[in-house]
């Protein structure tokens, strides 16, 4: 066993260097703030409509509410990992374009120490940035208007690797905790050209910042079950009620910044360097937040969910951007449907699954905030006697709007998820 947690350990750091060289997003919109929030659940998730804080299963790690570790089975280990593919349509009121990102997503364990004791680790992406843009213009100059254009580039995210453990108490009630390192950079780099038949000016500014912090989150679940009438062994109704909250957290970023100009007139070139700040260091803030959610199952076939999360982006200092951030609202259903979870009968075992999700997030640019809204669908299939597990989930969103000069997105996303259930910590006995 110690051989194989330490593999898994090895798999988890690579695994790091992998996602931090990835850009997990083209989005315009990931040049504001800490970039593309990702979402923390798996593949289960989703595809209900990226619904977890009320979600507990003993065949899938829902790193979103810790306190559901503790439905693990004992003597398991689950292994997950994550892909994913997304396609998006960019549009303006002139213009529209594609885009395609293809990236490994995540990478988590969990088993249950004790009747009592359940624990999960792994990497997940917490935010990612990547972008490419470039607008035209003109200013008024002596020799009449001059035509100028900019360039915007950015890449990057913000990488987590967690540890978090939950405890049962009365049998009903769990609680757990995430403890989580952040790391990751992020750069960004502007250019803008003035370019006229006997002058052209160019300015060039390249900035980076290295993120590195621990943090936080809690989760408690309270769970329940009734049984049928007729047969005691099976259950008519399972229901759990959860909640999730994550504390404010500073994060240290240490940054460089590099500014130049280059100036040519009449065939006479000059170069000034602006600003050549090798290390400052400021902090990255990161929100309060909390989370409601419930989770109905019925004859443990039918199971229904929803959530409510805010997060407390207001009046914050993000790598000191001047830029206004908004409190973010989400609001997400999902429901899922297997019509015998251990039938002999291989396409009974199947999982159907659909949702809805709707974000107002934390972006405010040209006084707007930025609304994401859309529809989730997947399938739970089994592999190998139900030891193996491929979640697919399909995607269809928006982002954005076209109006007051902004950008609206319209996403396919495609994302697969493999989890792998065996026994490790059982001690066989032979006679």
């Amino acid at each position: 066993m110690n051989k194989q947690l330490s593999l898994i350990f090895i798999i988890i750091l690579s695994f790091s260097t992998i996602i931090n060289a990835q850009n997990l997003t083209s989005s315009p919109y990931s040049r504001y703030g800490v970039g593309d929030l990702q979402f923390q659940g798996f593949g289960r998730s989703s595809a209900m409509g990226n619904t977890a804080i009320g979600s507990q299963t003993p065949f899938h790690i829902n790193k979103v509410n810790p306190a559901s570790y503790s439905a693990f089975y004992k003597y398991t280990f689950i292994l997950e990992v994550g892909v994913g593919h997304r396609t998006t349509l960019y549009e303006t009121q002139d213009n529209e374009q594609y885009t395609h990102n293809s990236n490994l997503n995540y990478f988590a364990a969990g088993f249950r120490l004790r009747n009592w004791w359940g624990t999960s680790f792994g990497i997940v992406p917490l935010s990612g940035v990547g972008y490419n843009m470039l607008t035209t213009d003109s200013l008024y100059t002596d020799d009449g208007y001059a035509g100028f254009t900019n360039e915007y580039k950015g890449k990057g995210g913000i990488n987590q690797l967690y540890w978090g453990n939950s405890f049962t108490f009365y049998e009903k009630i769990a609680i757990g905790a995430n403890i989580q390192y952040l790391f990751g950079s992020i750069d960004r780099n502007t250019s803008s050209k003035i370019s006229e038949t006997s002058f052209s000016s160019s300015l060039y500014s390249y900035s980076r910042s290295i993120v590195k912090g621990f943090n936080y989150n809690l989760g408690i679940q309270y769970s329940d079950t009734i049984k049928c009438r007729k047969d005691s062994t099976k259950n008519a109704l399972t229901f759990t009620l959860g909640g999730t909250f994550e504390n404010k957290s500073n994060l240290k970023s240490n940054n460089t910044l590099f500014k130049y100009r280059i100036l040519n007139a009449y065939g006479n070139g000059h170069v000034d360097t602006l600003i050549n700040d090798t290390v400052s260091t400021s902090k990255l803030t990161l929100p309060t937040s909390f989370g409601l959610g419930f989770s109905v199952t019925l004859y443990d076939k039918f199971t229904i969910n929803a959530d409510y999360t805010m997060q407390n982006w207001k009046g914050l200092n993000v790598l000191n951007q001047d830029q206004t951030f908004f409190n973010s609202n989400s609001f997400a259903f999902g429901m899922e449907y297997c019509t015998a979870q251990l039938s002999p009968v291989y396409w009974k075992t199947i999982r159907y699954r659909v949702g809805a999700y709707y974000t107002n997030t934390y972006l405010n640019i040209n006084n707007q905030q930025i609304n994401d809204y859309g529809l989730t669908f997947g399938l739970g299939i089994p592999v190998k006697f139900n030891s193996t597990q491929i979640n697919a989930s399909f995607q269809l969103g928006t982002r954005g709007t076209i109006e007051n000069d902004l950008l609206k997105e319209s996403y396919i996303a495609v994302k697969l998820n493999f989890s792998l259930y065996d026994i490790w910590f059982r001690k066989f006995q032979f006679y």
